[in-house]
Parts: C-alpha cells; sequence; structure tokens
C-alpha cells in the first residue's frame, strides 16, 4: 500500500495504535519500520538518526503468526532460545495461554505442526503474543491481533496486549476500537485517494 502525508512521533514507552480500515497501510507502516518494505519517499528516525530496520529490536506479532513443527515451549523459545522456566510461566499467564495449556495433552511439551493445527485463531496469537513477551527487545510491534476473534475473546486478549505493552514501546495497527483504547495516542489513517 502507498502511504502519503503520514507524520507522527512515538516517545519511548508510549503505546500507540495505528487505527484504520482495511488497506489504510497499517501494515505498511510496521513492514517500514521492520525493514520488510522500501521507503521510496521520507524519512524515519529513531533518536535523531536515520532508521534502517527495528528488526533486531522488535518483537514482532503479525497477522499470520509462525509456527513449526515441534513442542509450543520449542514455538515459544523462538523469540529467546535462552529463557529459563520462570519467564516462559510467566509470558504463558500474560498472554493468557493457561486454558489452552490445560487442555492439551502435554502442555507445554504438546507438540504442534507448522500449521497449528488443532489451534484456534486466537490460540495462535496466545502464542505469537507469549512469544514477543520472551524477548527482551524494546519495541513490540503487532499486526491486527485480534482480528477475526468473537467479543469475549478479544477482550481477554487486549488485556494480555495492555499488559505485555507495559515499560515497552508498542505500535499496534488495528481496525478495533476497543484495541485502540488501550493506547497512549491513536494515530488515524484512511485509505489512500
Amino acid at each position: 500500500h502507498r502511504l502519503a502525508r503520514l507524520s507522527f512521533h512515538v516517545e519511548p514507552g508510549e503505546t500507540v495504535a495505528l487505527l484504520g480500515p482495511s488497506g489504510s497501510g497499517k501494515t505498511s507502516v510496521l513492514h517500514l519500520l521492520l525493514g520488510l518494505a522500501p521507503l521510496s519517499a521520507g524519512t524515519i528516525e529513531a533518536g535523531g538518526a536515520p532508521l534502517v530496520s527495528l528488526a533486531g529490536q522488535a518483537s514482532w506479532v503479525g497477522q499470520h503468526p509462525l509456527l513449526i513443527a515441534g513442542t509450543i515451549r520449542e514455538n515459544l523459545l523462538l523469540a529467546h532460545p535462552q529463557a529459563d522456566d520462570l519467564a516462559i510461566r510467566r509470558a504463558v499467564a500474560m498472554a493468557g495461554l493457561h486454558p489452552m495449556l490445560a487442555s492439551r495433552p502435554g502442555g507445554l511439551n504438546a507438540t504442534l505442526d507448522a500449521r497449528g493445527s488443532g489451534l484456534s485463531g486466537g490460540e495462535r496469537r496466545r502464542i505469537a503474543l507469549a512469544r514477543a513477551l520472551l524477548s527482551p527487545a524494546p519495541f513490540l510491534l503487532l499486526d491486527e491481533p485480534t482480528a477475526h476473534l468473537d467479543a469475549v475473546a478479544e477482550a481477554a486478549l487486549i488485556a494480555a496486549i495492555a499488559h505485555a505493552a507495559k515499560a515497552r514501546t508498542t505500535l499496534i495497527a488495528t481496525h478495533s476500537p476497543a484495541l485502540a483504547a488501550i493506547a497512549t495516542r491513536i494515530v488515524h489513517l484512511e485509505p489512500a485517494a
């Protein structure tokens, strides 16, 4: 998507929601920050210097979370292989994964295939959020984390995201006013004309 005349500033520790309908460029903004899309005009700066990419400094939860064939624990550890059991337990609790783990034989040691067969969309997102929480990265970038969830699942995941955003600089691309409400600031995006 093409973005034009977009300008905003994010303070350290702030949570900013990029709110807009599909096609407004929310994902494109996150891709620019991660270096996944080229910048054809304008500048992106961090601390007054040009920013090439936040890729090494950001925990990223995309619309289609990556899962690998292996255990749930192995999927969580992708973000921070050195994480200890206490850190894993905290991330699982913050992401609200306990009900899912309690219902699966083996809990964290339950195996998944690369497609996440048997997991709901919300469960996939919770695994991705827990994985992001394990990462010590100072930035948290979330792309439509509550899309296609019912109201109850969305409310539970919003609470987990609000907790996860504490003490990190967070950008959330969303079309959900309920999710945007947890942000300290909202940047409204409109589809390109």
